[in-house]
């Protein structure tokens, strides 16, 4: 009986073999078939069958199936707002849904704070329409608008109060972030939840850097406008943004990622820092500008 289990396994696994998932083949012709030290595929262990097998470090690769994060996608022919009278092709899936719900929602949050803080008219009618839009999905993302909605109002209020803690306002901006970016329950769920987190305190403190002279011209408010007087200002900030991409990073490097994973590295250890550093260089130019002015 054993016997027979056992060459059932054998030519299962011969069948998983010659009809791997894309994952699989990705990862075993792109990494582990060259890899220094052996990767058996589809290996035998006991009643089992492993992915990948390396017998030397005692080590199982198991994959999830692209069922998990690549789920089926429909083709159609749609019109839009930028071409109403002409249809072109559009792939959808549940990803692309999300995130389309998700800027729907944070544009009516732009629009409504438009509202309170300017009175505009264009926020009241945009906040109105969007809103309608988003309300006709009210159990589809319940929860998630709930906690994004609790946090935008701490923020909110923070914000009103003056809080000129820049940790604690970052990380209030995190918080919606880290809903954002996990967008369902899953294993991967506190990972994606912990990049977003330090992705929007990364964000937060980036723009607050970027307009902490034009806040300080027009007496609005930004967390940083104590710090900007002292010395060190500049590597502080540095600092501080460079330990959020770190963490961020970090999460980023404990998903199961294999397609487009080097352009998404690219963007997260180099693409962010663009801003930063032409903000940066910008400043230093204006402080050299400066200087040299006051000696003329």
């Amino acid at each position: 009986m054993e016997g027979k289990r056992n060459g059932e396994l054998v030519s299962r696994a011969r069948e998983l073999r010659r009809d791997m998932t894309k994952e699989e083949r990705r990862l075993w012709f792109d990494y582990l078939r060259t890899y220094p030290v052996r990767f058996s595929r589809q290996k035998v262990l006991g009643r089992y069958i492993a992915d990948f097998y390396c017998a030397q470090a005692g080590l199982v690769l198991e994959l999830d199936g692209s069922q998990h994060y690549e789920p089926e996608e429909q083709e159609a022919q749609c019109r839009c707002v930028a071409h109403p009278l002409e249809k072109h092709p559009t792939r959808r899936n549940l990803f692309t849904d999300y995130v389309a719900d998700m800027t729907v929602l944070f544009s009516c949050y732009k629009a409504e704070d438009d509202w309170e803080d300017e009175h505009s008219l264009k926020g009241l009618v945009y906040s109105y329409l969007l809103g309608r839009k988003f309300r006709k999905k009210p159990l589809l993302y319940q929860e998630k608008v709930r906690n994004i909605s609790l946090a935008m109002q701490d923020f909110a209020d923070a914000e009103k109060q003056g809080n000129a803690d820049i940790d604690t306002m970052a990380g209030l901006f995190g918080r919606v972030m880290a809903q954002i970016v996990s967008c369902r329950e899953d294993e991967w769920k506190d990972n994606l939840e912990r990049l977003g987190f330090f992705l929007g305190k990364f964000i937060y403190l980036l723009d607050a850097y970027e307009d902490i002279e034009q806040d300080l011209k027009k007496g609005t408010y930004n967390p940083l406008k104590k710090r900007y007087e002292e010395p060190g200002f500049e590597e502080e900030c540095r600092q501080i943004l460079t330990m959020m991409m770190s963490e961020c990073c970090k999460e980023f490097e404990q998903l199961p990622i294999l397609q487009n994973v080097d352009i998404l590295r690219n963007i997260l250890y180099s693409g962010v820092w663009c801003r930063y550093e032409i903000v940066r260089e910008k400043r230093e130019k204006d402080s050299v500008n400066e200087v040299t002015g006051n000696d003329l």
